[in-house]
């Protein structure tokens, strides 16, 4: 309880007794939202017209949209996946979905293992020199490739794309495991 400018320690049961008598009243706690909601309603009480929302629609266009950049990378890499948490970030392919006629003329079964051995060998061969930073964590379902930095993963997974999308370069790329 807040009273003469200290917090004072009471019970529930304190509490529901002080409201019951008439000598407190019920608080209320506000978020941002609800309180700029609060002062607009009171200054509408007291007779202030905000037009608000007018206000809001014509400075609207006055503030930049912001970049959308992951989502212009999802569909860039689809049917790559891409999920970004604070310092990890993760590519994600589902085997099966992907070029799996091209892993069986070269006798292979096209599961997450093989998408593994394949991401090896393009960074061996286009990106030598960040290949060892990597992180696999493949499964016979999925590919799963990790890395700490954002702008490293995305250019590989920008290139690595081009290249497997391509079916001359990916068959290439299979014939050399």
């Amino acid at each position: 309880m807040w009273k003469g400018g200290k917090d004072i320690k009471i019970t529930q049961e304190q509490h529901r007794e002080l409201l019951q008598s008439g000598k407190s009243q019920p608080c209320r706690i506000y978020g941002g939202m609800g309180v700029e909601e609060k002062i607009r309603s009171i200054l509408q009480q007291d007779g202030w017209e905000l037009h608000y929302k007018e206000i809001i629609e014509e400075r609207f266009e006055e503030y930049p949209k912001p970049r959308d950049v992951e989502g212009k990378l999802k569909v860039a890499i689809s049917p790559f996946r891409w999920l970004s948490e604070k310092g990890s970030y993760t590519l994600y392919l589902d085997a099966g979905i992907l070029n799996q006629e091209i892993f069986e003329q070269n006798n292979l079964l096209g599961n997450g293992y093989d998408w593994e051995k394949v991401a090896f060998l393009f960074l061996e061969k286009y990106m030598a020199d960040i290949k060892t930073k990597f992180t696999f964590d493949c499964e016979a379902d999925i590919f799963s490739m990790q890395y700490s930095t954002k702008k490293v993963l995305k250019e590989f997974a920008l290139a690595f794309h081009l290249c497997v999308t391509n079916v001359e370069k990916f068959g290439e790329l299979l014939r050399e495991l």
